[in-house]
């Protein structure tokens, strides 16, 4: 639906006599005979029907219902749109939030499992250490053994002389 207000450029509530001197100054600018331009025949048109319709009472009363019915249409579809366009940001919002908590986790996982794996390596190596201490150990009872055997070996044979 054509805005006739606009097309006149004047205001909703604007006077007939504001109304026919917005139309006699416009036809004279948009005129096929003094406008060249490739448009003016239709914008002429525009201009005519805009005039017809605001400057009669009865047709003004029924465009402007039309036209207040329009407004609030439009301006019922632009809350829904800016509506939907929030809910999206919102959603856009929260997947963004999941997407950086799930990197975050995996994040804390891979860092539990570092953990995990340098607490296997102390653990093996603590065991190690333990077996090597251990087996030292044994080493040197052996050669303390071995040692003792050893003593006992020349004082037989000292006894032996």
């Amino acid at each position: 639906m054509k805005n006739h207000y606009t097309t006149l450029e004047v205001s909703q509530d604007a006077t007939f006599l504001d109304i026919r001197k917005a139309y006699l100054t416009l036809s004279k600018k948009v005129h096929p005979d003094k406008n060249d331009d490739s448009g003016a025949t239709e914008k002429f048109k525009e201009l005519n029907e805009a005039y017809e319709v605001l400057s009669d009472p009865e047709k003004r009363k029924t465009f402007q219902n039309q036209f207040s019915q329009m407004q609030k249409q439009q301006e019922f579809q632009r809350k829904q749109e800016f509506q939907r366009k929030q809910e999206f940001q919102r959603k856009q919002y929260f997947q963004r939030q999941s997407e950086f908590q799930r990197q975050q986790w995996d994040k804390f996982e891979q860092r539990v499992i570092h953990i995990q794996k340098q607490q296997e390596l102390e653990r093996q190596w603590e065991l190690r250490r333990q077996q090597e201490i251990k087996r030292k150990q044994q080493q040197e009872l052996i050669r303390q053994k071995e040692m003792k055997w050893q003593q006992e070996l020349e004082r037989n044979q000292e006894i032996q002389r």
